[in-house]
This record gives structure tokens, sequence and C-alpha cells, in this order.
């Protein structure tokens, strides 16, 4: 806002005050591009389409961002806008792991933490090495050691349960 003071010189004296609004636009526009491009984007759980996105009209305010593209890590943030915007981000490659036990309804441990049961499947595994552990009661635990790359994001573990015994005295 600026504010115009005016002072009129009479007897007694009087003073005026103007406030006069500047009229901002609540609409913004937003440009979001990714490394690489053809990601979908969503802004409130609504698609509003394909990277690369320019001049998309939006009013300004606070809203949920979701990157999507298949190969690659979710991005997922909450994002302010507050005047027009340029979004850039560089997507990471995402590895994929499906595990199939028999029986069926075993726990899926990705490095320590419970991701699952069987059959399991995900597609936003970070590259790199993991532990994979499958648990089900009355079971042997197996556990395996596996890599995730850009040469081989894929990985599929299929394995047949050994029933445990316990000793009885």
């Amino acid at each position: 806002d600026i504010v115009e003071t005016i002072k009129i010189v009479k007897n007694p004296p009087l003073t005026i005050k103007r406030i006069l609004t500047q009229k901002t636009s609540l609409t913004k526009i937003v440009n979001i591009t990714t490394d690489p491009n053809g990601a979908d984007v969503f802004l409130n759980d609504n698609m509003i389409g394909t990277t690369p996105i320019m001049k998309y009209k939006i009013s300004a305010g606070d809203y949920r961002m979701l990157i999507r593209k298949s190969g690659y890590m979710n991005i997922s943030t909450s994002i302010s806008i507050n005047s027009d915007t340029l979004i850039t981000r560089f997507l990471i490659r995402a590895g994929k792991l499906t595990v199939n036990s028999d029986p069926s309804g075993a726990e899926v441990f990705i490095d320590n933490k419970s991701s699952g049961k069987t059959p399991f499947i995900d597609d936003q595994v970070m590259l790199g090495k993991h532990n994979i552990t499958i648990k089900k009661a009355g079971f042997k635990n197996y556990s395996e050691n596996i890599e995730l790359s850009n040469n081989e994001p894929t990985k599929n573990i299929e394995k047949k349960l050994e029933q445990s015994f316990s000793k009885i005295n």
C-alpha cells in the first residue's frame, strides 16, 4: 500500500490521509522443468501436466507437489507460490524390487526396515546395495544382499521358505 498525506492549511489545520492500494494479481505463472523431462506433475493431487510445463497459471498459495516418472524416484514436497516461479528438479534413478515367497504373506525387510508382505513390489528403491530379509512365523528367515544399479535396476527374488522346527524337551 502507498500512503499519501495531504495537509490542508485552514483554521484549524486538517490532515487527510489517503491510502492508495496497488492492485496485485493473485494469479501467478509457474514454469516446472525436470531433468530428464517427461515427468507427471501433480498439485494437491490434481495432475497439471508433463514436464516441461511452461506458463501454467495458478493462484498464489501453498501446494503439495508430486513429481513422478517411471524409473525414477518420486519427489513429494510442499511449495509456496507468492510470485511468478521457476521450479527445476533433478530426478534420481530408482530401482525395482519384486519379492515372492512360498508360502506368501511373509514380511519383507529392506535394510532392516519393514516394507510390506509378499507378494511384494516396490519400484521406488534407491539404487545401491541393500540387505533383503524375508520373515514368516514358523519358517526360517531368509536374507540376501543385492545391488541395484543403472545397468541392473531390477531384482526379482523368488524364495521357498523352509519350515523351522522347534526342539521339544
